[in-house]
This record gives structure tokens, C-alpha cells and sequence, in this order.
């Protein structure tokens, strides 16, 4: 019985000495790539608010809400793409495809870049102030 809480409190020590974004990669394992990138974002630019959402416990479903909030923001801007530069028809098959992943490039270099600049603003503010 001894050994047994004493391998459970070496656990929980290891567990608590882990740093928190080793701890966060099984979490964020199944994750889709826009929450992933936002916890990455937020882990360099401003740790402060991951850390105070993941003591919480709203870390992951903060991540989950702004994976579904970017995909459509994606999607918006691979459309807006698609209707700047239209194709010219007829046109083959490897050329539409290549379109199709220029809008795809243009929406996610657009994201990343808002993404950004928001966390470098949420950085700079003064502590207490930056809105989640």
C-alpha cells in the first residue's frame, strides 16, 4: 500500500515538474491544425494567457472554439481568392488544382499572419488587460 502512494506522489511530481507544453502534446494529439497552431502562437507570444486559461481548465475548449472560428475564416478567404482571380475556362485539370491550392496557400499565410499580429498586440498590453 506504501509503495503504492509513494509511486502515485513520484507520479504527480513528475506530472508537475513536466513543463506545461510537453504536458499539452497528448492533448493536443487529436487537435486540428489550427488549434495546434494557435497553442503554438500563444506559447511563444503570450504564455501568461495559456497558462491562465489552462489553469481554468478552458484551454482545449478555447482552442476547439478558435479551430472552428479560423476554418471559416479560411474558407471565407479561399473564397474571396477564388472570386478575385478567377480561372478562365476551359481550363485543365492540374492548373484548376494548382488555383485551388494558391486560394488554400493565400487563406492560411493570411490567418497566420492576423494570428500574429494579434498575439504580438495581446503581448504588448499591460498585464490584466488582454481580453480571451
Amino acid at each position: 500500500m506504501n509503495q503504492e502512494l509513494s509511486n502515485e506522489a513520484a507520479l504527480q511530481e513528475f506530472q508537475l515538474a513536466m513543463p506545461l507544453e510537453a504536458s499539452m502534446m497528448a492533448v493536443l494529439e487529436p487537435m486540428g491544425y489550427w488549434a495546434r497552431t494557435l497553442h503554438n502562437l500563444m506559447y511563444e507570444n503570450n504564455p501568461q494567457m495559456m497558462l491562465t486559461l489552462h489553469e481554468a481548465g478552458t484551454l482545449s475548449s478555447y482552442l476547439n472554439e478558435q479551430e472552428e472560428l479560423l476554418i471559416g475564416q479560411a474558407r471565407q478567404l479561399e473564397k474571396e481568392y477564388r472570386i478575385k482571380n478567377p480561372l478562365q475556362q476551359p481550363v485543365a485539370h492540374l492548373t484548376r488544382a494548382q488555383w485551388y491550392n494558391q486560394a488554400k496557400s493565400f487563406a492560411a499565410e493570411s490567418l497566420l499572419n492576423s494570428l500574429n499580429q494579434q498575439m504580438q498586440s495581446l503581448r504588448e498590453e499591460p498585464q490584466g488587460t488582454a481580453k480571451h
